[in-house]
């Protein structure tokens, strides 16, 4: 769902900055909003500031309430302020502010998947492979050859993408029902959705997710 930019930002407001190619979220804050740019503070890694050249891609995430806005921009250059540097970056229009929600699921091909349902002892097993063909941070879509138990709790793991790599997680099936395709091949959907996922992975799942869901909404999809 896009925003406005005054719904999301509103004086100093704090933020956590993501930079491809570097691992994790950089706590920073938005110190200022100009016609093109916003002014956000340098974020500091292993107490050094950290250098963001000219075009470096990054997703800036402002959290609000119980919602987490992001847009997707790029650094346009450095200023110094009081002794500091600030990183100017791209103003984002209005329809590029996002804030995901959980029942949003984005289409995916994932031929990988494996599944392991939990059994009266406890113990997880036998392996059902499988694959997935909707995602999102809150759950994903399974299609199985044989039918996942309902209301059973999950070991899942598949690949969301070679540099996203791979995702084990817990998870309880929801819903599930058999389909049969034009050529006779019985198929069975599962909804199962994601139980007590840390929050390194689902911000990985964020990652992967966001970009797919923005792209849809720019086609008119969503």
């Amino acid at each position: 769902m896009a925003v406005e930019l005054t719904r999301v930002v509103s004086g100093p407001t704090a933020a956590d900055l993501e930079v491809d190619g570097l691992p994790g979220a950089l706590p920073t804050r938005i110190e200022a909003v100009r016609r093109d740019v916003l002014v956000v503070g340098t974020p500091v890694r292993r107490h050094e500031y950290l250098a963001l050249e000219p075009g470096r891609q990054v997703v800036l995430a402002v959290p609000r309430r119980s919602t987490r806005y992001l847009c997707r921009t790029r650094v346009v250059g450095t200023e110094w302020s009081g002794g500091a540097p600030m990183t100017l970056l791209r103003r984002p229009a209005d329809e590029d502010w996002v804030a995901p929600r959980r029942d949003v699921r984005v289409p995916v091909a994932i031929s990988d998947g494996q599944f392991w349902w939990e059994d009266e002892t406890g113990k997880f097993g036998p392996l059902l492979v499988g694959s997935l063909i909707d995602l999102s941070v809150g759950g994903f879509l399974a299609m199985t050859r044989t039918g996942l138990p309902l209301g059973t709790r999950l070991l899942a793991r598949f690949t969301m993408s070679r540099p996203a790599g791979h995702l084990m997680a817990d998870a309880v099936v929801l819903s599930n029902y058999a389909r049969v395709s034009e050529t006779g091949v019985r198929t069975h959907r599962s909804h199962c959705q994601f139980v007590d996922l840390p929050r390194r992975d689902r911000d990985r799942l964020l990652r992967f997710v966001f970009p797919r869901e923005r792209e849809l909404r720019q086609r008119g999809v969503f």
